[in-house]
């Protein structure tokens, strides 16, 4: 549902950004996605932001009728942050039909994402190295709408950067190393 970027050395330094909680700027995760979408879906309504499909299947991934049910659904709830990441994959299936808004919102996401990263990457003095970059947690599942914008950010900044996605989930990561 959050973020963070964390990094280690050749030397053994550490430096991580984000993991601060959503509401103190894990921008580019999966809550963070989630607002966005609803944010997509209230503008659209007012008339503020562009028609979206993201109205229809938020609201049918909600079970709600209208934007306006999202009021009662966003506040009388108990709240919890993944009752909001739940519509990050929404919001990629949406941009996988073609919807500049979803698009956008990926977007953003990777560009977000691309800022954590750079942070630790330059307080570790990693811009000219080889390193690997492990790119895990399920908002990457949107594929090469979140990870293209990523990678090219961060290989502006650090080109010798070489990406991964696991293969393997965390549980059978651990019991590797264990």
């Amino acid at each position: 549902t959050g973020t963070i970027a964390y990094g280690v050395d050749r030397d053994g330094r550490s430096a991580r950004a984000a993991g601060w909680g959503a509401l103190l700027a894990d921008y580019g995760g999966g809550f963070w996605i989630g607002m966005e979408a609803l944010h997509a879906v209230v503008c659209a309504a007012d008339g503020r932001g562009p028609a979206t499909a993201l109205t229809e299947h938020v609201l049918s991934r909600l079970s709600l009728k209208t934007p306006e049910d999202l009021i009662p659904w966003t506040y009388d709830q108990p709240f919890t942050w993944h009752r909001f990441a739940v519509l990050a994959p929404v919001v990629a299936e949406v941009a996988r039909l073609g919807d500049d808004v979803a698009r956008d919102i990926l977007r953003r996401a990777g560009q977000h994402l691309a800022d954590s990263a750079l942070a630790v990457i330059r307080r570790l003095q990693l811009q000219d190295q080889r390193f690997d970059l492990v790119l895990s947690g399920s908002v990457w599942r949107a594929g090469e709408l979140i990870q293209a914008p990523m990678r090219a950010a961060v290989l502006a900044v650090a080109p010798f950067a070489h990406f991964i996605i696991p293969t393997r989930t965390p549980a059978e990561g651990a019991a590797l190393l264990a």
